[in-house]
Formats: structure tokens, C-alpha cells, sequence
């Protein structure tokens, strides 16, 4: 009995044994293989992070490229923007320039006629109002010395002495042509029929 019991207990013994033996090979080579997986893993995790970054690099590069061309339109602007501005301060002298030539030219020209209008006498008599031909004053004495004709000594007379012509004709003469000038003062405009009226009646046909 004794043998029995010792063989039997022997013999479960060693099938807990090879039991445990196959549990821990199994477990050994689950572990191998999960450790390989995971090797696996990391390596393509590695090639995946690798070819990101490969990606990111050229769209880096990319950037960088347009980055470059971008700077490159911007200086050009500058560029333009600096000529743009020299030849608008050129335009703007030049315009500044020509309207002081031309105000100082006006001026100049106003000053001339002006002067001209105040040393010379007018060719023609400016327009008046009958009231004014009848009611002038009689002419001044130094306007008749001034235009006196002087007399011809030793020469005879060709012909008889014409009288002059009445001086309602000589006003309506003068009121003939009435050109669009500016106003004129009344003491010139007297003093100007005046002397015409003067030298008129004092001058002598032959």
C-alpha cells in the first residue's frame, strides 16, 4: 500500500510539474511574442514619425521659398513706392513752379497795360450819354495852348481856309464805334473831350 500511495504521489507530481513547465513556456513565449509585436510597433511608429517629419520638413522648405518670394515683391514695392513718390514731388514742383511763372507772368502783364493805359492817350472816344455832349463844360486852357497850331510865318495860303467841321459831327463821330473796355473816369473822360474839341475847332485846312 505503502508503494502504491508513494508511485501515485510521484506520478502527480510530475504531471504538476510538466503542467507548470508548459504554463510558463506558454507564457514565456506569449511574452516573446508581445515584446516583438511591440518591437514592431515602435519600428513602425519610428518609419511613421520619420516620414512625418520628412513632410514637415519639405512643407518648411516650401514656406521658407515663398517667404523668400514674398520678400522679394515687397522690396520691389518699396522700390516702386520710393520712385512713385520722387516723381509726384517732381510733378508737384514743377506744377507749383509754373503757377507762380504764370501768376507772376499776369501780374507782369496787368502791371504793362496798366501803365500803358496811364502814359498813353486812347485812340478813340469811349461811348457817353447825349445829356453829357450837351451839358460839357467848355474846355480847359491848357489842353488849347498844349494843342495849339503854331502859326506859319512867309507862306501863303494855297487855297482858301476851310471852315472846321461842326462839333455835333465830331460827337457822332466818336460815339460810332463803342468797344467793350473798362470804366473810365468821368474827370479823364471830360478832360479827354476837352482837348479833342479844342484842338479840333483851332485846326486850320488848306
Amino acid at each position: 500500500m505503502n508503494d502504491k500511495t508513494f508511485l501515485k504521489s510521484f506520478i502527480l507530481r510530475q504531471r504538476l510539474k510538466k503542467k507548470r513547465e508548459m504554463e510558463t513556456s506558454i507564457s514565456l513565449e506569449e511574452r516573446k511574442r508581445a515584446e516583438e509585436r511591440k518591437r514592431v510597433e515602435m519600428k513602425m511608429s519610428l518609419k511613421e514619425i520619420r516620414l512625418e517629419f520628412e513632410k514637415l520638413e519639405s512643407k518648411v522648405e516650401k514656406i521658407r521659398l515663398e517667404f523668400e518670394k514674398l520678400e522679394s515683391k515687397v522690396e520691389k514695392l518699396k522700390q516702386q513706392k520710393h520712385i512713385l513718390f520722387s516723381q509726384l514731388k517732381k510733378v508737384l514742383n514743377e506744377d507749383g513752379v509754373r503757377r507762380r511763372n504764370r501768376d507772376l507772368q499776369w501780374t507782369t502783364d496787368a502791371a504793362l497795360f496798366q501803365q500803358e493805359q496811364q502814359l498813353q492817350p486812347l485812340p478813340f472816344a469811349p461811348p457817353f450819354n447825349q445829356q453829357f455832349f450837351a451839358q460839357r463844360a467848355p474846355p480847359q486852357q491848357p489842353f488849347k495852348a498844349a494843342f495849339a497850331p503854331k502859326p506859319n510865318v512867309g507862306r501863303k495860303r494855297s487855297h482858301e481856309s476851310r471852315s472846321p467841321p461842326p462839333p455835333a459831327n465830331y460827337k457822332s463821330a466818336c460815339v460810332t464805334y463803342t468797344p467793350n473796355i473798362g470804366k473810365v473816369d468821368f474827370a479823364n473822360q471830360q478832360q479827354f473831350y476837352g482837348m479833342m474839341t479844342s484842338a479840333q475847332s483851332q485846326r486850320k485846312y488848306y
